[in-house]
């Protein structure tokens, strides 16, 4: 694999911890106490499928076996760490979004967005998971990629703030605008 797409990859599984990490940390309490399952196996199979994010679960092992009763949901939540379709970190159950206020709806909008954002119109207008042959893969031109991971980061340092009541930066503020025409108000 080229060392631009190495690159990429470390980037990305960065920026998919961070946004994992920081829905967890607002939401963990919520969806431990819950007894539905928003997770689906069929939702879950994109990551076998996409041999994008296979090469993303291979930086992290899972933390349990894909099963097809479950897909990689256990008792404890979702076993991967990294390598999940963007869709997972897209999805709030009406019971998180009807708790928040206008302004955290809008920066959790943004947060959720943030890495189907990053893979859109990766290749011959395929979302970058959506890539099923690894020779395309290997053809990415990952310095588009590259930026808009950049441009995501920065918007999550803007999402945090937001939601912390910290006064988000001119530059977090229009990364947010690029990555959702719903933006973030004052």
């Amino acid at each position: 694999m080229k060392s631009e797409y190495t690159n990429m990859l470390r980037a990305y599984t960065k920026l998919e911890g961070e946004v994992r990490e920081y829905i967890s940390s607002l939401f963990s309490g919520t969806c431990m106490l819950c007894t539905s399952s928003c997770c689906t196996p069929d939702i879950c199979e994109e990551s076998l499928d996409s041999v994008f994010l296979k090469s993303v679960r291979a930086v992290y092992e899972p933390g349990a076996l894909f099963c097809d009763s479950y897909g990689w949901l256990t008792e404890r939540g979702c076993a991967l760490k990294c390598g999940r379709p963007p869709v997972c970190y897209g999805f709030f159950c009406n019971e998180i979004v009807n708790s928040l206020s206008k302004r955290d709806h809008d920066a959790i909008m943004v947060l959720g967005r943030l890495l189907s954002w990053v893979g859109e119109k990766a290749f011959r207008g395929m979302h970058l998971v959506e890539i099923m042959d690894e020779n395309e893969l290997n053809s990415l031109k990952t310095e588009r990629i590259l930026k808009r991971l950049s441009i995501a980061s920065l918007a999550l340092d803007g999402v945090k703030n937001a939601i912390q009541n910290i006064s988000v930066e001119s530059g977090q503020l229009d990364a947010i605008r690029q990555i959702s025409a719903k933006y973030l108000n004052g």
